[in-house]
């Protein structure tokens, strides 16, 4: 009878276990991390159309020194600028006909 009621009490004790619902932890976060930037990276393009080729020069010329000094002016230093000419250039021959 003591097998028995071992028995009964060990699988009364193990259905009882088995019915508790799982166990986890949900965790929910966010974080900001906020740092100032120490360096930007900026691209500023003159473009100038006109009907000379030399006035445009020399328009897109003044425009460029006077964005330089602006850009002094606001305490950027001129070894940090890099001036390049823009790697699109277009040739067009004026002594091709049409159709030919």
């Amino acid at each position: 009878m003591k097998t028995i009621q071992f028995c009964l009490f060990f699988l009364v004790t193990f259905y009882l276990q088995a019915q508790q619902p799982p166990r986890f932890i949900d965790v929910n976060g966010t974080s900001e991390v906020i740092v100032r930037a120490d360096q930007i990276e900026l691209t500023i393009r003159i473009k100038i159309v006109h009907h000379s080729i030399t006035d445009s020069k020399n328009i897109n010329d003044r425009y460029r020194a006077k964005l330089m000094q602006i850009l002094k002016d606001y305490g950027i230093n001129t070894d940090d600028i890099e001036v390049s000419r823009s790697p699109k250039v277009r040739t067009m021959n004026s002594n091709r006909m049409d159709g030919q």
